[in-house]
């Protein structure tokens, strides 16, 4: 049995009620920024109950609580949930804000019977999700790839194959964790048994191992109807990670074109990249179908990933200019001053403007402020400790 808080409009009462699934809070967050955007959007949220907290924002109209093992559940009985869930509040159209969401609705979509919002079908997410897959396919398709070797177990045989194809550092991923969970760098024997033997929360094979490259991250973000890409902004992250840079990578751009029509992507995507120092080329690393967590950021330098509006396809738009400080940080003065430097204040307002009346986003920035506020003191206490006691010597 569903838990519902807020309106209720019933069936049809309006064209612009959005129902947004979610599971984690920081890409719901993200992605209430993105849907609400658009001021005659109504947000429902549904996700766990450790989420209710956003159900303070101006953007979430209406919170739905997720029953138990609802993520883990048959597509019948999940779209069943999502159906009462959708008529409950009347809405026109359903969103998913991160990755567990979007594979839930990609094998569940037919028995929702609302429209959704542009998801891939559950092949291609199955093999866009998975790195060794994505791999696979892009070898096959031409495209720019680091070399790579599938490891099912680590034994005696598989280590001594890995060193002697990477033999100078090589990175071992899970093969469907996000977020950077499980990411290691191997340059020894010794780096193996330190960050994955004798770590006993290392995540369970199987493991991609990639060659290591040594360069600039960089990443491509892109919308796309039936294999045509219809937005795209390729993105860098500079002073310290601290602020999103959208620049103008033409080689990333065709990369993620062709291999979008390759596979006839349908839906929203994030793809990691990596341009080679030492030739150049930007090499693809693996890809998130799902929203990522610089969303927002695009949203401030004028282009909306999830504008619900926005589903037949287009002329292509590319964002490659703007700056846009990241997540929902402490106020930093020195950022903003970079910002105005670059003449780039415009994203910084739009974040402003979405962010500092909304309650959620102030409580976040509060209690990162005064962590920040703590470690700044401590800082102080030990530089002043260290001193004293050099002075009492």
């Amino acid at each position: 049995m569903l838990q519902f808080s807020g309106f209720a409009l019933g069936r049809g009462a309006t064209a612009q009620t959005i129902l947004l699934v979610s599971r984690t809070g920081a890409l719901a967050y993200s992605s209430l920024l993105c849907v609400g955007s658009n001021p005659r959007a109504h947000i429902v949220l549904m996700a766990p109950r450790e989420l209710y907290h956003l159900r303070r924002s101006k953007y979430c109209a209406a919170f739905v609580c997720t029953p138990p093992g609802f993520f883990e559940s048959t597509p019948e009985h999940a779209g069943g949930v999502l159906r009462e869930a959708a008529e409950h509040y009347g809405a026109c159209r359903i969103v998913a804000a991160d990755l567990d969401a979007v594979r839930l609705l990609s094998w569940s979509r037919e028995h929702i019977g609302i429209p959704c919002f542009p998801i891939p079908p559950p092949d291609v997410f199955e093999t866009v999700n998975n790195k060794w897959r994505f791999y696979s396919f892009c070898v096959e398709a031409g495209l720019p790839v680091p070399r790579s070797s599938l490891v099912e177990r680590f034994d005696d045989n598989s280590i001594d194959r890995l060193f002697a194809e990477f033999p100078d550092r090589f990175v071992v991923k899970p093969l469907e964790l996000d977020s950077s969970k499980g990411v290691v760098c191997i340059a020894c024997r010794e780096d193996l048994r330190r960050l994955i033997f004798d770590n006993p929360a290392y995540p369970a094979g199987p493991w991609i191992a990639q060659e290591f490259i040594d360069g600039d991250d960089v990443g491509v973000d892109l919308l796309a109807i039936d294999g045509s890409i219809v937005l795209q902004a390729t993105q860098r992250r500079i002073m310290d990670a601290r602020v999103v840079e959208f620049f103008p990578c033409p080689q990333l751009v065709s990369a993620a074109g062709r291999f979008a029509a390759a596979i006839r992507f349908h839906g929203a995507a994030n793809i990691d990249a990596r341009i080679n120092a030492r030739t150049g080329v930007a090499m693809l690393l693996e890809c998130n179908p799902r929203p990522w967590g610089s969303i927002a950021d695009a949203l401030f330098c004028g282009m909306n990933f999830l504008d619900y509006d926005f589903m037949a396809p287009a002329p292509p738009r590319l964002l490659e200019s703007g700056l846009s400080i990241t997540r929902l940080q402490p106020f930093q003065p020195e950022l903003l001053w970079a910002l105005a430097r670059r003449g780039s204040l415009r994203p910084a307002w739009r974040c402003a403007a979405a962010l500092m009346t909304d309650p959620v986003a102030l409580l976040q920035m509060a209690k990162r402020s005064i962590r920040a506020l703590r470690k700044d003191i401590g800082r102080c206490l030990r530089v002043a400790t260290g001193s004293l006691a050099e002075d009492a010597r």
